[in-house]
C-alpha cells in the first residue's frame, strides 16, 4: 500500500498533555470535555458564564471563524461531506459515544457540510492510542489493514471529503485511512480536519488556535509541524 508521504490537515484547538499551570489544565479540561462529549463554561456576549456542550460550542465558533477571512473556509461548506475516524475496535452498539461522529453531527448543524458518511469502519480492534504505551500506538498500517470502506460508499456525492478526527497526534489515523479514500473516492478532494491537536514541546498560550499543518510519513516515521 502507497500512504503519502506528505499529508496536510487543519485543526482548531490546542491543548499541552504536559504543560503545568493555570494555561496547561484549562487545555486537559478542554480535551476531556471534547472526548467525553462533555460540557465547558463559556462567556455569552453579555459577559456572562454559561455551560455549554463543549463540542457544539467549538463547531459554533468554526461557523464563526468560516465567515471571515479563514483557511477553515475552504474545508467547509455545503459542497462538503464529513466521514468521521472510526472508533479503535468494530461498533457494535450503535448507541455508543463515537466522538469524530459527534463532532461531524455538530459541524453539520451549524451547515459546515451537507452530509455526515459512516463509510470508514473498523473490523479489526487496534490498541487505543489514549492508552497505548511508548511504541505501542497503531501505525498507518495498522489502521489501514484494520478498516474498510462500507458497502454504503457509493450513496456519497460530494466534491469535497473531509476526514474528522477529535484529536490529532502524529496523524497516524489520517496517513492510515488516506488511501481508503483515495481509492473510493478518486474524483474528490480530501481534507484532514481534527478539532484538537496536541502540542508536547511547545508552550499553549491560546486554546483556540487553528491551523493548518502537515503529516511527513517516511521509512515507517511520522512527524507533525506544527
Amino acid at each position: 500500500m502507497n500512504f503519502p508521504s506528505e499529508l496536510s490537515f487543519a485543526s482548531f484547538l490546542q491543548y499541552s498533555p504536559r504543560e503545568s499551570g493555570t494555561r496547561g489544565a484549562q487545555s486537559k479540561r478542554v480535551m476531556y470535555a471534547i472526548k467525553n462529549d462533555g460540557s465547558l463554561n463559556f462567556r455569552n456576549t453579555s459577559g456572562e458564564t454559561v455551560q455549554r456542550n463543549a463540542i457544539d460550542a467549538f463547531a459554533s465558533a468554526i461557523a464563526r471563524v468560516c465567515h471571515s477571512d479563514s483557511f477553515l473556509a475552504s474545508y467547509f461548506g455545503p459542497d462538503s461531506v464529513l466521514i468521521p475516524v472510526p472508533k479503535s475496535a468494530p461498533l457494535k452498539n450503535s448507541g455508543a459515544l463515537w466522538v469524530p461522529k459527534r463532532i461531524c453531527v455538530a459541524l453539520v448543524a451549524q451547515k459546515l457540510a451537507s452530509d455526515v458518511a459512516t463509510v470508514l469502519e473498523r473490523h479489526t480492534p487496534v490498541q487505543k492510542s489514549s492508552t497505548a504505551g511508548k511504541g505501542q500506538r497503531p501505525n498507518p498500517p495498522d489502521h489501514y489493514s484494520s478498516s474498510r470502506i462500507a458497502d454504503n460508499a457509493s450513496l456519497v456525492h460530494g466534491r469535497r471529503i473531509v476526514l474528522v478526527d477529535d484529536v490529532i497526534t502524529r496523524g497516524s489515523s489520517f496517513v492510515g485511512f488516506y488511501p481508503h479514500l483515495m481509492e473510493a473516492f478518486p474524483q474528490a478532494q480530501i481534507l484532514c480536519f481534527a478539532l484538537l491537536r496536541t502540542e508536547s514541546s511547545l508552550p499553549v498560550d491560546i486554546i483556540v488556535a487553528p491551523v493548518q499543518g502537515v503529516i511527513r510519513y517516511k521509512n515507517g516515521h511520522l512527524s507533525r509541524v506544527p
